[in-house]
């Protein structure tokens, strides 16, 4: 197979793949962002003694509930990116890359709302996070079958 046709054999799981880092980016600049704002807009910035707090110390510090749900969720995005990204390539390399595809954009899905069922707390978070951990298996399953 030549570049064109190998990139045709995999277009869909390619853009999984964009979509996927894409994905991570937004919740990475959405993360500083946030916390840019608060440091900037709030008084939450200042001790107890009406001292500025420098901006270092509040990004790594700050404690708040949208600054927690908006760092585990970049957090829990990159602790999965390697089974995620290697499951999907090796599903597609191996097995299918049209099945490997469509539990990716499942996968996906499943890190959209993630944010907003860490936000809600338990039972919530489980709407998010069972199924991604699902998805990640039946692609690693995949690979398990085509390796027997």
């Amino acid at each position: 197979m030549d570049a064109q046709q190998l990139s045709q054999h995999f277009k869909e799981v390619i853009w999984v793949t964009i979509a996927y880092i894409g994905l991570y980016y937004v919740f990475l600049f959405g993360q500083a962002l946030m916390k840019m704002y608060v440091y900037h807009f709030t008084n939450l910035a200042v001790t107890k003694e009406n001292k500025k707090i420098s901006y270092s110390k509040f990004k790594y510090e700050f404690k708040g509930v949208l600054a927690l749900t908006l760092d585990r969720t970049v957090g829990n995005t990159l602790e999965q990116a390697i089974p995620f990204l290697l499951g999907l390539w090796m599903s597609a390399v191996f097995s299918n890359p049209h099945t490997a595809a469509k539990f990716g954009w499942l996968y996906i899905a499943s890190r959209l709302i993630y944010p907003f069922c860490f936000y809600g707390g338990l039972p919530w978070l489980l709407m998010s996070t069972m199924p991604g951990y699902l998805f990640i298996m039946m692609l690693w399953k995949d690979v398990a079958i085509a390796a027997l």
